[in-house]
């Protein structure tokens, strides 16, 4: 969950397009202490995993999506348009 973390906050800090921000930005924008964000990040407390609500948060605001399966778990741009055939959505948000 550490590393699913480190990932999408450097992506947060150094948008593709705009200023770098700081991890103290982030901080506020979470409204967590600036510790927890480095907590999270290293997972040198593991009593402080980076909750769902967080990494959900981040992937929005990152325009990415978390793709799972038995072997891997990876952080890539939310793709557009139609889903493939196959893909299923456990819950959407309605419009």
């Amino acid at each position: 969950m550490h590393e699913l973390f480190a990932c999408l906050r450097e992506r947060w800090l150094v948008p593709e397009e705009g200023p770098k921000r700081s991890a103290v930005e982030l901080s506020r924008h979470l409204d967590v202490r600036p510790q927890r964000i480095s907590q999270w990040a290293t997972g040198s407390d593991a009593g402080h995993t980076p909750p769902w609500w967080v990494i959900l948060k981040l992937c929005e605001d990152t325009n990415q999506e978390i793709k799972m399966n038995a072997e891997e778990i990876r952080v890539c741009p939310r793709r557009r348009g139609p889903k493939p055939n196959g893909d299923v959505i456990i819950a959407a948000e309605s419009k």
